[in-house]
């Protein structure tokens, strides 16, 4: 499993270098766009439609849990980035060392991107956005192709469970519907 994990990160890590002219591309991505998702999501909850907040809620309990779930299999399975295992890797960011696996990264963006595009299933650009992410995570040298596939793997899992299951909990939309009214209050 090592060997094919070094083998692929290496494959998506030589993209850096074969492309290099659209590096700061993929660092500006992998930097920044979470400050993009923040925002979206801030955007996305004063819609105040309930269904978009059904999701932002499923994609939030998501990343709660995806993210207890990934230090709990961070306890079982540890490596470090690639750029501190590997020779001939440098890091196309800072990031401290220490144990890359799961990916949180990933698991916010899978959490939230998948959530919306159940919502819209049509709408796959929230599948390219996620995986663009994951992505980006190994071509900067920061994370092995396993870290990426588990952090996806985990939050999507917790984001359909998610997403099929509070809209169906009575305490759920109660709730959402006693925010509007405070919010409505408040305007």
């Amino acid at each position: 499993m090592q060997h094919w994990n070094e083998t692929l990160f290496y494959d998506i890590y030589a993209w850096g270098h074969t492309f290099s002219a659209i590096n700061p591309v993929v660092v500006f991505f992998t930097k920044y766009a979470v400050v993009f998702l923040a925002i979206y999501l801030l955007y996305a909850w004063v819609k105040q439609t309930e269904h978009t907040r059904l999701v932002v809620l499923a994609g939030s309990l998501s990343f709660i849990l995806a993210y207890l779930t990934a230090r709990l299999l961070g306890q079982f399975h540890q490596n470090f980035q690639p750029f501190v295992e590997l020779p001939n890797v440098q890091a196309l960011i800072e990031k401290e060392m220490n144990n890359s696996f799961p990916s949180d990264h990933t698991i916010l963006f899978f959490s939230f991107c998948i959530a919306f595009w159940l919502a819209n299933p049509r709408n796959v650009i929230w599948l390219l956005i996620a995986g663009a992410m994951g992505i980006s995570r190994i071509w900067v040298g920061v994370h092995y192709p396993l870290d990426v596939l588990t952090g996806a793997t985990v939050a999507t899992i917790y984001t359909i469970l998610l997403y099929k299951y509070l809209p169906r909990q009575t305490w759920v939309l109660t709730g959402l519907k006693k925010i509007k009214k405070l919010e409505d209050r408040y305007r």
